[in-house]
């Protein structure tokens, strides 16, 4: 609250001084930007800003601007408008950065990098001359009258303070008085509540909204859409370009005149009529003949597409519907609307002639397409077609096209493996599977299926695929090899620390530390280090989690994922991308560099085995002060393949389930061995009862429950009032 009265008052002396200023405004796609300077010190950025009248804070800036500008407060420059002081925040705002992109001609290759509040206009009398061009800030002090109303001007009272509420007056809207009116310069069309519309119109358009002798409906038509929270309906941006706005916000008044030569809208009308009307698929389709240059004829062309496909229409009708549609696009962006009509378009056969169609006609388009890549996608799309249909020449024509443009695309990659597999040519077909897979995001798990397929097609077994996976993608997925120590720096004491990484194979900072969590394998040995993974579905839900994970982490009181734990004490929390992996390697390194001067004060021992799918563990602890101990034992695979979204394909030491309670079991006295046992079926069946648990938005594609008998190890660990004393790694032996 301080900080913005500080602001209006730095505003105020300036405008105080300069009595009236000024700056050009120019209305793109409806909303009204102006071109800025922002200065900073030394910084400086050349930008639009939009003014958003609905805003209350003084200004807002994309990460880019705020970063360039790297200062908390900054002056804007804008004409002969001056703003002193403003502060700098912001964040990545990807609204500016589409409103950038598509206008980008009329932006003059200038972005929109923020916004300019209410806040940024103090106490002063703001004019938004819409015809004229023109935006003009007096201060409050130069004594700018309110004007009369006349037949044409509507003079208003400001509900409430305009720096809390942004503009907010009160107009009769139909036979509904005192209906709730907000200035919304950021959105280019007028709104008003649909139930209010409908109450008031045969024909969706509002039929009155008054303010003394001016009727706003007159100016602009209203879309019954949901307005701003606490408004009945708005004034947009394109209104506004046609009228003269006056806002007193000290003295809590606006007024607004229509300028000179204001044109209603007779297209934008007709549109709303026709969407919004009794029958908006031939309304629209009328729409379209009747006003082949109207700014509204792309929305027009996909609302009438949408509600085609939604009735069911097929055929013909739904294909010009859709070609309609691309066409109303811009020239720049007519091969995307096809793309983004295909992604909603089912994919079933009764719908193939129709997306065949559409691919092969949007084709023609792609040349002049702003995104380089579109005819690409549309190729794909088109090969993955003739693949369906066996014309295996067109497929591989335009597959080959999409892959070699599209470079690690692996939905191209999967489409055009799968056309090796059709042809029975598998070791092509492995190769690109493998590409699919390691682009993990898009086609991960479907890529791994189809090698899990082929693989067991090449050998005849599902045997050897993790060793197969291993070699294949060794060098393409992130790893780090540290530098082996000197041999005279390996002194083990015998004390051996236990290392717990709680991530999670959906969380994008968990790539530096599974990577770094990895690289403390091949850096220590088995006699300085054990290594647990636990599994967490943070942020995102994955098929890795064991109850055991989740017991874990609500004792230790793990909420986020990565953190590293080091003998149930010191704790590393975050992580990063995979390229910080060295730096995360180095701090775990130097923490476990302390933890293993110190002499043992216990030992563990044991052995595992399995048989007849059961796995037998034999533990002995020994030790003076073994009566005060907890003894801890879990089940981990070594190796689970699992292509997360975060690029890590290969997860290692992954707690299963344990073999002891979640507050440990007192260890039998020194020398004599302790007993457990855990059966592989319960294993399987628990975990699939917890991945089952997870599935909240469909079936995990890939649900590796089953543990692999020849792929696990036991780590059991004593500790002390939750301080681990000693820990040990132990190999699970299959028994004949």
């Amino acid at each position: 609250m301080l900080h913005r009265v500080w602001t209006s008052v730095f505003v105020l002396l300036l405008a105080g001084a300069l009595a009236a200023q000024s700056t050009p405004i120019h209305f793109v796609a409806g909303i009204p930007v102006v071109r800025a300077k922002l200065v900073a010190g030394e910084a400086t950025y050349e930008c639009h800003l939009v003014i958003d009248l609905a805003r209350t804070d003084p200004l807002f800036l994309h990460s880019n601007a705020a970063q360039s500008l790297g200062a908390l407060n900054c002056e804007v420059r804008c004409g002969e408008l001056r703003f002193e002081g403003l502060p700098v925040t912001g964040q990545r705002d990807t609204w500016l950065e589409g409103f950038t992109r598509q206008n980008a001609t009329a932006l003059t290759e200038v972005p929109a990098a923020g916004y300019l509040g209410l806040g940024a206009f103090g106490d002063g009398t703001l004019t938004l001359d819409g015809p004229g061009g023109k935006l003009t800030l007096a201060s409050a002090a130069s004594g700018f009258e309110k004007p009369p109303e006349s037949e044409t001007r509507a003079v208003l009272d400001l509900n409430g303070d305009p720096r809390e509420v942004g503009l907010r007056v009160r107009v009769d809207a139909g036979d509904k008085q005192s209906s709730r009116m907000l200035v919304h310069t950021k959105e280019p069309i007028s709104l008003v509540r649909a139930s209010l519309a409908q109450k008031n119109s045969d024909d969706g358009l509002l039929a009155s909204a008054r303010a003394g002798t001016l009727d706003f409906t007159a100016l602009t038509p209203f879309h019954p859409e949901a307005p701003p929270s606490g408004a009945d309906l708005t004034l947009g941006g394109a209104a506004l370009s046609r009228l003269v706005t006056t806002a007193a916000l000290q003295a809590g008044w606006i007024a607004f005149e229509p300028g000179v030569d204001a044109v209603y809208p007779a297209d934008e009308a007709a549109y709303v009529r026709a969407r919004f009307g009794s029958d908006p698929a031939n309304g629209l389709a009328a729409f379209l003949a009747d006003f082949p240059e109207s700014s509204f004829r792309q929305e027009a062309a996909q609302h009438r597409l949408g509600i085609l496909a939604r009735s069911g229409t097929g055929g013909e009708e739904l294909l010009e519907a859709a070609l309609a549609a691309v066409a109303a696009a811009p020239e720049t962006g007519r091969a995307r609307a096809a793309l983004e009509i295909l992604e909603q378009a089912p994919h079933d056969a009764a719908f193939r002639p129709l997306r065949k169609q559409l691919a092969e006609q949007a084709l023609e388009y792609a040349a002049a397409d702003e995104d380089g890549t579109a005819g690409l996608q549309l190729r794909l799309e088109l090969g993955r077609i003739a693949r369906v249909e066996r014309d295996y020449d067109a497929a591989r024509r335009h597959l080959l096209a999409a892959v070699f443009g599209l470079r690690g695309n692996g939905p191209a990659n999967l489409e055009l493996g799968r056309l090796y597999e059709d042809q029975d040519d598998l070791e092509r077909a492995r190769s690109r599977y493998l590409l699919a897979m390691l682009d993990m995001k898009n086609s991960g798990e479907d890529g791994l299926l189809a090698l899990q397929q082929v693989h067991q097609k090449l050998t005849g077994s599902k045997d050897g695929l993790i060793e197969s996976i291993a070699e294949l993608v060794d060098g393409r997925v992130p790893a780090m090899h540290p530098i082996p120590r000197e041999p005279e720096e390996i002194q083990p004491t015998g004390k051996v620390a236990l290392v717990e990484l709680f991530t999670g194979a959906m969380c994008p900072p968990c790539a530096a530390a599974d990577v770094a969590f990895d690289a403390l394998d091949a850096y220590f040995g088995v006699d300085e280090i054990a290594l647990i993974q636990w599994h967490l579905p943070v942020p995102a839900p994955e098929p890795l989690v064991a109850d055991a994970s989740l017991a874990r982490a609500q004792r230790f009181g793990v909420r986020g994922t990565p953190t590293v734990v080091f003998d149930g004490g010191e704790r590393i929390v975050g992580g990063g991308r995979a390229d910080a992996a060295p730096d995360m390697f180095a701090k775990y390194r130097d923490q476990l560099t302390g933890l293993l001067a110190a002499e043992p004060v216990a030992d563990l021992a044991g052995r595992a085995t399995v048989e007849d799918g059961t796995v037998q563990l034999s533990l002995t602890a020994s030790g003076d002060e073994l009566a005060d101990l907890d003894l801890h034992a879990v089940l981990v695979e070594r190796t689970l393949v699992f292509p997360g979204s975060n690029g890590i394909l290969m997860h290692h030491h992954v707690a299963r389930a344990a073999f002891t309670p979640g507050g440990g079991a007192r260890p039998q006295p020194a020398g004599e061995a302790q007993q457990f046992s855990l059966r592989l079926g319960s294993v399987a069946f628990a975990l699939d009862q917890t991945v089952q648990g997870l599935e909240s938005r469909g079936p995990f594609r890939i649900r590796p429950i089953q543990p692999d008998p020849g792929n696990l190890a036991v780590v059991a660990w004593l500790e002390r009032d939750g301080k681990v004393v000693q820990a040990v790694t132990i190999d699970v032996e299959q028994m004949p």
